[in-house]
């Protein structure tokens, strides 16, 4: 989109929801938009993308498949990239496309209203950047370890002043190393990837346990090493991608909050307002020409985000690590925002197979609520299959399990805050039993339907079937 808009005043985020009404999800680059305040974004220009991952064909794509490989095929490689991971590449500056220009150079202080950030939900209190962010193990955990090592996550930071963030983080990798430095009064360096390879930000959404270098997992997913060089604040104290857009160095200060949100998250409803960090903002690094990027936060291009990277984790941690040898799909659906369901298919054995499968898919993180296990000749990327096993097939007495007070997820609605993040889990067991023999599916014979195959053109009136794929 070539005309100039105003990201921050909401313009960006309602061309993409017209477009999600009229269930279409390009990704769209928009290359004439002003910083906050209408600010120019000289020198060079920055530009902002949304809607990347808004389409899972798309996301196929950017792991170098077919756009007809959209099914288990990305899952699949993602879990064999993430097992295959490639140590980081450090390189001088000068060749970094990230070092070209320099806030601090350009303007002699950091300004964040010379980016394009958008307003995206109409109740989030400011612009938000919700891209991946790079955190370093503090020295305890590098001692526990025995390697220095990064996490990457993605983390909403809120617009609070030209040199200033609200950062929200739930309580996993990032959490953790926040508290052991502020447990020694120590600052939190952070670096805000805004802008990189799509494969970049797969591997930063990975399950993968904490004390693994998730550049090693970035540089698996893009099958190649991920480029470093010494920060512009830290030098090589802490190290950025080389090839990302841009990088805003700052550091997240000890013990101080202040109100952060609401903000709409990835269920579709504004997460509330809490007491979190702040980032103070020390340098901001880019390409001349940059692409700041941005999760359409709350939206489809959010749930896809973070589906294949559950679904790829979740198979590495059942089948490949664990013991659901008979695991043949899993699937996150949009209609469970790509974190909270999760359809998994089986070659089953044994009664009580359908169970542990589950519970081990619970296992595997802490965002899944509803696991439903299905038989492999159940196609787990079409929900109304699945649904329609879960009423043939499940007896609710024996097969639906409840499991209350497992850990939950601070984002999920339904988690009422005085219950400290626990919620209920569900597993329903939607595969066939083996005790009795059950009725067979109904089905026409092979041989026919390959028959009437080889002659589809001479049965089949074409303008017909082109009339009625154009009824309303």
């Amino acid at each position: 989109i070539s005309s100039a808009i105003h990201p921050d005043k909401f313009e960006a985020s309602a061309i993409l929801e017209h477009l999600e009404e009229r269930g279409e999800f390009p990704l769209v680059h928009f290359t004439n938009p002003s910083g906050i305040d209408g600010l120019d974004t000289t020198p060079g220009k920055v530009t902002l993308a949304s809607n990347v991952f808004a389409d899972r064909k798309r996301i196929s794509r950017a792991l170098g498949l077919r756009r007809t490989q959209y099914r288990m095929e990305p899952a699949l490689e993602y879990a064999r990239r993430e097992r295959e991971r490639i140590l980081p590449e450090i390189i001088d500056p000068k060749d970094a496309p990230v070092k070209e220009v320099s806030h601090v150079d350009a303007y002699g202080h950091v300004d964040l209203r010379r980016l394009p950030i958008m307003h995206i939900n109409e109740m989030d209190p400011a612009p938000y950047i919700d891209m991946a962010n790079v955190m370093q193990a503090p020295p305890e955990d590098v001692d526990e370890f025995g390697h220095e090592f990064y996490n990457i996550a993605f983390l909403r930071t809120q617009y609070k002043g030209p040199d200033k963030l609200g950062i929200h983080m739930s309580p996993r990798h990032n959490h953790r190393i926040v508290n052991k430095n502020w447990a020694s009064d120590r600052t939190t360096k952070v670096a805000i990837v805004a802008g990189h390879h799509p494969s970049f930000y797969l591997g930063a959404l990975t399950l993968a346990a904490y004390g693994v270098d998730e550049y090693e997992i970035a540089g698996g997913m893009m099958q190649e090493p991920v480029r470093l060089v010494p920060s512009e604040t830290w030098g090589d104290d802490f190290m950025v991608p080389a090839d990302a857009e841009i990088v805003i160095e700052g550091e997240i200060p000890p013990h101080e909050l202040e109100a952060e949100a609401p903000f709409g998250e990835y269920p579709g409803y504004y997460g509330p307002q809490r007491m979190r960090p702040l980032i103070n903002v020390k340098n901001i690094t880019r390409r001349k020409n940059a692409v700041l990027q941005t999760v359409f936060a709350g939206h489809r291009d959010h749930w896809l985000t973070g589906t294949l990277p559950q679904e790829g984790s979740r198979y590495n941690a059942l089948k490949i690590h664990g013991r659901i040898a008979g695991l043949t799909a899993i699937h996150h659906p949009p209609s469970g925002c790509g974190r909270f369901r999760a359809y998994l298919s089986i070659d089953k054995k044994a009664e009580g197979e359908g169970k542990m499968a589950g519970l081990a898919a619970l296992a595997a993180g802490d965002l899944v609520k509803h696991v439903i296990v299905v038989d492999d000749d159940i196609d787990v990327f079409n929900e109304e299959e699945v649904l329609w096993a879960v009423s043939t097939r499940c007896r609710v007495e024996e097969d639906l399990d409840i499991i209350p007070g497992a850990k939950g997820n601070t984002l999920d609605p339904t988690v009422r805050p005085e219950y400290d993040n626990k919620n209920a889990k569900m597993i329903i067991d939607a595969t066939v039993p083996l005790e009795y023999a059950y009725p067979a599916r109904c089905s026409v014979p092979d041989h026919a339907k390959e028959e009437i195959l080889s002659r589809w053109d001479d049965l089949i009136d074409q303008n017909s079937l082109k009339r009625y794929r154009e009824l309303e």
